[in-house]
This record gives C-alpha cells, sequence and structure tokens, in this order.
C-alpha cells in the first residue's frame, strides 16, 4: 500500500504501519527499515517514494521512537540531503521528521 498511486491511501498505510508497529517484533521494524526505508531515502530514489518514506519515518519516529532509535543514524544522513532537493512537499516533510 506504501506504493499506491493515492496519495492517501499511502498516508493512511503509514498510519496503520506507525500505530502497529509498536507491538510488532524488532525483526519486522528491522526489515521495513532494510527494504523500504532505506532504498527510499536513497538519492536514486523517485521523489514521490521518498517523500512517502520520509512521512513514514516521521511517523514511526512519533509511535515507537525505541524503535527507530538505533537506526537514526542510518537514516538522518539521507532525510538531510533529501530535504535539499527541489520539490517543496519533500522539504517540508524533512523538516517535519526534524521537528519529531
Amino acid at each position: 500500500m506504501l506504493s499506491h498511486p493515492r496519495p492517501a491511501v499511502r498516508k493512511r498505510a503509514i498510519t496503520t504501519l506507525a500505530q502497529f508497529l509498536p507491538y510488532s517484533q524488532p525483526q519486522q521494524f528491522t526489515d521495513l527499515l532494510n527494504t523500504y526505508i532505506v532504498p527510499g531515502l536513497a538519492p536514486s530514489a523517485n521523489v514521490e517514494k521518498q517523500r512517502t518514506v520520509v512521512q513514514l519515518v516521521a511517523a514511526v519516529a512519533r509511535h515507537s521512537p525505541g524503535q527507530i532509535a538505533p537506526s537514526l543514524s542510518q537514516i538522518a544522513s539521507s532525510i538531510i540531503k533529501d530535504s535539499q532537493r527541489d520539490d517543496e512537499e519533500l522539504r517540508e516533510s524533512c523538516l517535519q521528521v526534524g521537528s519529531n
């Protein structure tokens, strides 16, 4: 659902994932991190996917900061680089991650 063409569906998927991650096994978060978050923050990822991933990181940080904290050093530099892309919505999402 995170790759759905409609932004509203992606936002609902983000909310659902973020709410259930605190109750999931750590391996499930690790899988999400390695298969979706890290590749989605890569400079080669398209802007739409980067927006979704940055919003997912912000939601996860709000709902389960303990799970994402060990990975922040891995993803923070990518979010900073993403904030420099010429995309206003992506830049705004990156700033929101920093305020969590």
